[in-house]
């Protein structure tokens, strides 16, 4: 169970990029001021002891499912923001589309696909989700939520769109109200 969650935790360190490299740039680490700044608090009662592995750090979370078919996982940072970024997506100077235009353009160079990029906000808190093929059969449903200046990541990669879509639809219901206002 650790071997596949240390696995994991490398490959989701790896893709990083891949997804939101242009939304990525600048940001820095940092306590966030969300609602709740510290992961090892969060509630992960919806994903089952035993069919889940769990590692929690103040900035970070991993998820691991130990019981699914392939590799499926969600890694969660907190993180603070690009500068002007929420900014820009508030005030409707970056939009979805743009977001997807920048999207493709670098997956070009990374042999990856970017399918889609919508709306995801929550509460106070505004973003994206994108639909992102990493590489042969590993796919991303990846949040990128701000608040306040600051960044919830949250990638969920699956060996499917289907699966990742899924698991990140979990973990926007469960994990991202506990941590924006």
């Amino acid at each position: 169970m650790k071997a596949r969650l240390a696995i994991g935790t490398r490959i989701l360190t790896k893709l990083s990029a891949a997804a939101f490299v242009a939304l990525l740039a600048g940001a820095q680490s940092a306590s966030a001021d969300m609602l709740l700044s510290d992961l090892r608090k969060v509630d992960v009662g919806a994903f089952p002891a035993g069919e889940w592995s769990v590692k929690k750090e103040r900035d970070r979370l991993t998820i691991a499912c130990e019981k699914c078919d392939g590799f499926v996982a969600m890694d969660l940072q907190l993180s603070r923001g690009p500068a002007g970024t929420e900014s820009n997506i508030r005030s409707g100077k970056t939009t979805a589309k743009t977001m997807l235009d920048i999207c493709k353009q670098n997956a070009v160079s990374r042999g990856s696909s970017c399918y889609s990029i919508k709306p995801a906000n929550l509460k106070g808190a505004v973003g994206f989700v994108s639909d992102v093929k990493i590489a042969d059969s590993t796919y991303a449903a990846t949040y990128t939520i701000y608040q306040d200046g600051k960044l919830l990541l949250m990638r969920n990669i699956a060996g499917s769109r289907k699966e990742a879509a899924r698991v990140g639809k979990l973990a926007f219901k469960h994990i991202a109200p506990q941590i924006v206002r």
